[in-house]
């Protein structure tokens, strides 16, 4: 689920986009993938344009414009993907459980907001676990991404597929030597960027960590 001014978008196991008004009345619904929706996220262009960025079960990611008519594909992974995610300059990212984290092509300012058939994949990285929960970080370098083994790691989109190094942790409210975060002692299963942006994580038992 996810809000975006007076527009509130759900996603759910029948693979339908489902779009409310404030007051929880249904405006519109519409199928978006072959199996069940795993992660949403809306987004707004600089010209008010507002997309539906999807993650399912069949493997794919998509974007649709709001009236779920014109839709974007995002394939690539393998596997169900787990995760979606917008940075700062509109760069989707996605996690699955074939272990993979692509980062895709900007959206933004999509003429007469249609989108065009594909996005190209920018870069991926590839790790021997399954990826739960990808989050882009306050910064258009950085993505989180959280795992089954309950591991959370920082990559840097912008340079090299390498994790980053310890000081831009340390600016990003984050600390451990080796740039791997641990401490979870089950599968990171949320990710989001709190006040100060420090990264706030919870995991399959319960447990949150900032």
């Amino acid at each position: 689920m996810d809000s975006l001014d007076s527009i509130i978008v759900t996603g759910a196991e029948d693979a339908k986009v489902r779009v409310w008004d404030s007051e929880g009345m249904l405006v519109r619904d519409f199928v978006a993938h072959r199996d069940r929706i795993n992660d949403l996220i809306l987004h707004a262009d600089a010209a008010r344009n507002v997309f539906i960025a999807t993650a399912s079960s069949d493997s794919t990611a998509r974007v649709w414009d709001i009236k779920g008519w014109n839709t974007q594909v995002l394939e690539g992974h393998s596997q169900a993907v787990q995760s979606i995610s917008v940075d700062c300059n509109t760069r989707t990212v996605t996690g699955g459980l074939d272990g993979e984290i692509r980062v895709w092509s900007s959206i933004c300012d999509v003429p007469d907001g249609i989108l065009p058939l594909c996005n190209p994949c920018l870069l991926s990285f590839q790790c021997d676990v399954y990826i739960y929960r990808v989050c882009a970080l306050g910064s258009s370098k950085h993505v989180a991404s959280g795992d089954a083994d309950g591991i959370i790691r920082v990559w840097n989109i912008d340079d090299s597929p390498a994790q980053l190094s310890s000081p831009v942790l340390t600016q990003l409210g984050l600390c451990d030597e080796d740039c791997v975060l641990k401490g979870h002692q089950a599968a990171v299963m949320a990710l989001c960027v709190g006040k100060n942006n420090r990264l706030v994580s919870g995991d399959a038992v319960g447990a949150m960590r900032v």
